[in-house]
């Protein structure tokens, strides 16, 4: 059975207005230029869930790692791969099995940077695959990869300077294309299922099982 928690290195997804109602409501929504995940809830928060019994840890990645095949995206504080590398070598040793995520919802994918406004493109599909291949070579043999999907809908980003929305036969042909970059090396694609929400039908008979 999995024990666990989803912790964010990364935080950029939502709102790039400062006077919008959601952000408003919810502060920590407006986009930042440093990291918001500091090193003392880090490790607090990781020896808590080793300590409860957790055996996994999602981690959110999105700016806050500087990643070089797109290094121009991470916040200045980021941290590196070397870093990353030893936090998931002492994550192991604890017991958290650590799986990467990456949103690559159109409504969470603020810290993509100028990629959030070429979604569907080829510059974007290159993007995402070579962000993907990095993720898992740095990882090492990991049996998820989550890649989000959530809340890509009007009522998520009405307030959005600039709003996308993937419909129909895009949004799933872009979820194909993901899911099948994270299974050629050798993870299992996870995502949140707000898309069946709005049509069940469609998304069972459209959704590989493997997802």
């Amino acid at each position: 059975m999995i024990w666990s928690c989803l912790l964010h290195l990364g935080f950029n997804f939502y709102d790039d207005r400062p006077d919008s109602e959601s952000v408003k409501i919810y502060p920590h929504r407006l986009r930042a230029d440093h990291l918001r995940c500091d090193d003392s809830t880090w490790n607090t928060y990781t020896q808590a869930l080793a300590a409860a019994g957790a055996n996994q840890v999602i981690i959110d990645l999105g700016e806050g790692v500087r990643w070089d095949s797109c290094p121009e995206l991470a916040v200045p504080d980021a941290w590196s791969k070397e870093r990353l590398a030893t936090e998931l070598t002492r994550l192991r040793e604890m017991g958290l099995l650590p799986v990467p995520k990456i949103n690559f919802s159109a409504g969470h994918d603020a810290w993509m940077g100028e990629y959030a406004r070429m979604i569907s493109t080829r510059p974007y599909y290159d993007f995402c695959r070579n962000l993907i291949a990095e993720v898992s070579e740095l990882f090492g043999r990991h049996e998820y990869f989550h890649i989000g999907m959530d809340e890509e809908d009007m009522a998520n980003q009405k307030e959005y300077s600039h709003l996308v929305i993937r419909q129909h036969e895009l949004w799933y042909s872009d979820l194909d294309f993901y899911a099948s970059e994270v299974a050629r090396h050798g993870a299992r694609p996870w995502m949140w299922s707000d898309k069946m929400w709005e049509d069940e039908a469609h998304f069972v008979n459209w959704v590989s099982r493997d997802i």
